[in-house]
């Protein structure tokens, strides 16, 4: 569960600061902000709906030949990893971690309609 929470709260925080820095960037059309793809999932009880699709084994996961798109109307590039390992706390209690990074450049139709292009990361 604590893994869940901390590889999706980190992925949450990622999509917040790439929305708030295509506000910031300023844009005299309207939102910038691109809309998310209709799936996904909750990660626990109580978590906000996360717009992304993770690979691995069902029912927790959603297979192995999934899209790594969280953008809907998207058309760019797209790379990303998989990263998996141990971490170690300032109090030496070790932990496993996966981390799913992923980044997308492009093109893309804003959540108000307008297509803008872009470069975007999910961690």
């Amino acid at each position: 569960m604590r893994r869940l929470f901390v590889l999706f709260g980190a992925g949450a925080l990622a999509c917040a600061f790439g929305s708030a820095a295509a506000r910031a960037a300023g844009n005299p059309h309207g939102s910038a902000e691109p809309a998310p793809i209709a799936s996904g999932f909750v990660p626990f009880e109580g978590a906000p709906f996360i717009h992304v699709l993770v690979p691995g084994p069902p029912p927790n996961f959603f297979g192995n030949n999934v899209d790594p798109n969280v953008i809907t109307d998207f058309n760019g590039l797209t790379a990303l990893a998989y990263l998996g390992g141990t971490a170690t706390d300032g109090a030496g209690h070790e932990y496993f971690m996966q981390v799913d990074v992923r980044a997308y450049q492009g093109t893309y139709v804003s959540a108000d309609g307008t297509r803008h292009r872009g470069t975007f990361g999910f961690v």
